[in-house]
């Protein structure tokens, strides 16, 4: 550009610190950060020269913005805070909610600090973001801007990681600016609108702070919200609305409940479900399969008028949807719901299912989820759904690839119950006909040559509801402050 005699614009200078920012690796790559660095004090120039001359451009915020991203990403926090304060003293340049969400973009990268106190660093980050929220809330009463949903996402993803209060606090923000409230509570109309990705991060913000009854109640008031973006395709839609889903458009008139919701929020729900399900909430497993069947029916529609049916659906829910999903129903003992989970996963109706007991299985298991399977039909002691999830172990064929570092644990739990089942089915059987018996020895042989303590290695969603030690520890402790607190007004 400088040889062509081309002067570089707010743009280009954005463009250009955008791109450096993308880099993953700055700890060997040093002479990137000194070539942004250098390019920076030229846009600095730039600037400058730009506001003595009168004409500044609001488009002069975009390389700062750019800067402070970079800045967090490549460890240099203290760099991106000095530069965000120096917006202050360039008038009449104004911060936006880019800039902030750069600067939480920036914590959420930031893995040690030099701050003294009991804090960890996840906690610190969510103090930090809680004062720079604060600043944001001012300009926005000011009308410098309007929050958005990439600026919540990143705020929320913060919050997630500290101490209960910081939890409370979130809620307080998405009561206010989201709209959503709690049993008992009454929100202001949304300032933020809602998608599928800010749903999600609230949604997984509610599952890391143990709120699992409000995240399903948020998720229910989000599907009555209006959803803006265009990007999601539909399946129930008016004529209207269809001719502009074959153009690649939606309108902005839409409600969440009409789009297919992302695999992230159907798994965050099911979490929640896995966790009230163990607290004993018996009907989970019922809630689940709802869930999963509204977006069976949403997928395979839109893929049936894509595909015109000339390709065959395979697998409609991604592995780890299913296995949480039969994890509600193991909780739940509900052998049925499992079945229709499996039988919506594979895209295969339920009595057909049932016949192809005899036959390989139509989408492909792991012990993951065959363990799931297992442990369902031995907690409904019912014999009739032991014998057929017999039968399925005897004829699929399953996966014994590992593909996750609780294999063992696993695969010795389907074997433990598997075993189980078949005592208890030639127990009951009047013939006394032993069958089974190539799938009982398979079993028993792997729990002998497996050692106990990788039988017993259990994934944490499996042995607490209420959490580690670690979170029950800082939970009483925060409780205690708040009681004497209270009693000391």
């Amino acid at each position: 550009m400088k040889r062509r005699a081309v002067q570089p614009t707010a743009r280009t200078y954005s463009t250009m610190l955008a791109g450096m920012a993308a880099n993953e690796d700055w700890e060997t790559n040093h002479n990137h950060l000194i070539r942004s660095e250098k390019l920076y004090k030229d846009f600095e120039d730039f600037k400058q020269k730009c506001i003595a001359e009168g004409e500044p451009d609001s488009r002069l915020i975009w390389p700062i913005n750019s800067y402070i991203t970079l800045c967090g990403r490549a460890g240099k926090w203290q760099t991106a805070v000095d530069t965000y304060y120096s917006i202050e003293s360039s008038e009449p340049l104004k911060a936006d909610e880019c800039t902030y969400a750069a600067l939480f973009d920036g914590l959420a990268h930031r893995k040690e600090t030099d701050q003294k106190g009991e804090l960890s660093i996840t906690e610190q980050n969510a103090a930090d973001a809680k004062y720079f929220w604060r600043r944001l809330e001012k300009a926005v009463e000011k009308g410098d801007f309007k929050p958005d949903g990439p600026v919540m996402e990143k705020f929320i993803h913060l919050l997630a990681g500290g101490r209960p209060a910081d939890h409370q606090f979130g809620l307080e923000v998405l009561r206010d600016f989201v709209g959503l409230a709690a049993p008992g509570e009454s929100a202001p109309s949304p300032r933020v609108s809602m998608t599928y990705n800010l749903l999600g991060e609230i949604l997984e913000f509610c599952n890391k702070s143990k709120k699992y009854r409000l995240c399903i109640s948020f998720f229910k008031q989000a599907m009555e919200m209006p959803h803006e973006s265009y990007m999601t395709k539909i399946t129930n839609a008016s004529d209207a609305i269809s001719d502009s889903f074959e153009r690649g458009f939606l309108g902005s008139k839409l409600l969440m409940k009409d789009l297919i919701p992302s695999r992230r929020v159907v798994n965050a729900i099911l979490i929640a479900q896995d966790q009230l399900a163990a607290a004993g909430s018996s009907d989970e497993s019922i809630r689940a399969v709802e869930l999963l069947r509204s977006s069976y029916d949403k997928v395979t529609k839109m893929r049936e008028r894509e595909l015109q049916k000339s390709s065959p659906l395979k697998r409609v829910f991604s592995p780890e949807t299913v296995a949480l999903a039969l994890t509600v129903c193991w909780r739940c003992a509900d052998w049925p719901a499992a079945l229709e989970t499996i039988a919506m996963a594979s895209h295969t109706p339920v009595e057909e299912l049932k016949d192809s007991a005899e036959r390989r299985s139509p989408i492909r298991l792991d012990f993951k989820e065959i363990s799931y399977l297992a442990r369902t039909a031995l907690a409904s002691e019912d014999l009739e759904s032991m014998r057929q999830f017999l039968r399925f172990a005897a004829a699929w064929r399953i996966s014994s690839i590992r593909t996750d570092m609780h294999y063992a644990y696993y695969r010795s739990q389907y074997s433990s119950a598997t075993v189980e089942m078949i005592e208890k089915v030639r127990a009951s059987a009047e013939d006394g006909k032993e069958e089974y018996e190539e799938l009982l020895n398979e079993c028993k042989t792997y729990l002998e040559k497996t050692p106990r303590w990788r039988q017993t290695y259990s994934p944490e969603r499996e042995e607490t509801v209420f959490g580690s030690a670690k979170y029950v520890n800082k939970l009483s402790q925060a409780i205690d402050f708040e009681m004497a607190t209270r009693n000391s007004q």
